[in-house]
């Protein structure tokens, strides 16, 4: 059997689990699902969980199976619309008062921080 993938979304942890809803009229030891369950997810629960599968092995090659987006050019691109919005969010920073008048403190707060960790996070991965 293989070693299930980690979250394709937030990296977490996954497990192979009987999900709790299962198909109309079917035996419940028949199906199996694979769930993620990481609670360090951006503050929140990922909770991300696959269609059940009728066996352990056809529901861990179907979490496994992943769109290959590995590209570089895929990367550049992603990298470059990053960059773009990032920059446009700073570029707003000389209309602050309105936008927190118009945003609330909090959303331009959490706004400009996510712009912020973008920078980070694309000055960083440049190889």
């Amino acid at each position: 059997m293989s070693e299930l993938l980690p979250c394709p979304f937030c990296g977490g942890a996954v497990f192979l689990e009987r999900p709790t809803e299962r198909p109309l009229h079917s035996p419940p030891d028949e199906w199996w699902g694979v769930v993620c369950r990481n609670t360090e997810n951006l503050g929140g629960t990922c909770a991300i969980q696959q269609r059940p599968s009728r066996t352990k092995e056809a529901a861990i090659d179907r979490w496994n199976t992943r769109a290959d987006v590995s590209s570089q050019a895929e990367i550049e691109r992603l990298r470059t619309a990053l960059s773009k919005m990032a920059n446009e969010v700073f570029g707003l920073s000389v209309f602050e008062v309105e936008l927190r008048s118009v945003m609330g403190n909090t959303n331009w707060s959490v706004l400009r921080q996510r712009a912020e960790e973008a920078r980070a996070a694309l000055s960083g991965s440049k190889e």
